[in-house]
């Protein structure tokens, strides 16, 4: 009884986590934890976001479900990478709040650096992650236009300027 009250509950994690997966505009997909062939652990994937894994399931066979396709993929941990925004929010007061843009703080830094040259637009492009200034700007009126594209019915206006 204990088992099957066990699957139960798991079977309800997994279905909630697939109902909200497919609200969410992440990556739609869930990290499966396994014991001995027996779920024991799922959590949602996001965009560039470590699993929140319980550490008595850290060292549990793992696999990734793709809600979009139906499919099982092996699941590689990858090392968290420091950008521009974990750089940022490290040097941040702990004991305040904050809401930050994280698009447009980097749009308005970028337009910044293309009126600079020399050493000052390399340190801007060094601090926000960008190689290349042409490269960048291109990627972002994409961006904007893939926004529009898919909101129709609205307008994407973007303040910095």
């Amino acid at each position: 009884m204990k088992r099957i009250i066990s699957v139960f509950l798991m079977t309800v994690i997994v279905f909630s986590s697939i109902t909200a997966l497919a609200a969410d505009n992440g990556k739609r997909q869930i990290l499966l934890c396994y014991d001995n062939g027996e779920l024991v652990h799922s959590s949602l994937l996001k965009d560039g976001a470590k699993p929140d894994i319980p550490e008595e399931y850290k060292n549990t066979a793992k696999k990734v479900y793709n809600v979009l396709t139906d499919t099982f993929s092996e699941y590689e941990e990858t090392e968290e990478s420091e950008t521009y925004l974990t750089r940022l929010m490290a040097n941040m007061p702990a004991d305040k709040n904050y809401v930050i843009s994280p698009l447009s703080l980097k749009m308005a830094m970028m337009m910044t650096a293309n009126g600079a040259d020399g050493e000052t637009q390399a340190e801007l492009l060094k601090a926000f992650d960008a190689t290349n200034l042409e490269e960048y700007n291109s990627s972002a009126n994409e961006l904007i236009e893939s926004f529009e594209d898919e909101y129709t019915n609205s307008a994407v206006n973007i303040a910095n300027s």
